[in-house]
């Protein structure tokens, strides 16, 4: 299901939309989350990341909360789940057909555009650059 992207201030009733249009129920907490996860356009975060917005915000909110929630929002098509190794997942709303670039020393994922990347030879890179690339292949 390809979903319209978020402008950067829409009202709850397109996050209501959304949601009914993913088959889940607006509940509060979806709706506060939703604002907070979309708010500021297209971003990569994880739900570390997310909690600390939501608790910094004065917001009271489960971290177990914001995970399930999260993780439901990617399972119903709302994000984009990105997964480098066994211990970091990214959500991504940026839902367009798109490469990452990754960043190990800040831990950030650049959106690069499909057809922005040319791969022709294989580059091995000595260790002591602080970065590789990662290329997603989802449809």
């Amino acid at each position: 299901m390809e979903l319209a992207p978020l402008q950067e201030e829409q009202p709850k009733e397109q996050y209501v939309d959304m949601l009914r249009r993913a088959g889940m129920r607006p509940t509060k907490q979806r709706l506060m989350l939703m604002d907070f996860i979309f708010q500021k356009g297209d971003r990569h975060f994880t739900v570390e990341e997310l909690y600390a917005e939501v608790r910094a915000d004065g917001t009271s909110m489960a971290l177990a909360t914001v995970y399930n929630t999260v993780n439901s929002f990617a399972n119903h098509g709302l994000l984009s789940r990105i997964s480098l190794d066994d211990q970091r997942t990214w959500f991504d709303t940026n839902k367009s057909d798109h490469h990452h670039f990754f960043v190990e020393g800040t831990h950030e994922l650049i959106d690069i555009p499909k057809g922005d990347i040319k791969l022709s030879v294989f580059l091995v890179f000595p260790m002591v650059v602080n970065w590789w690339v990662w290329i997603s292949l989802s449809a």
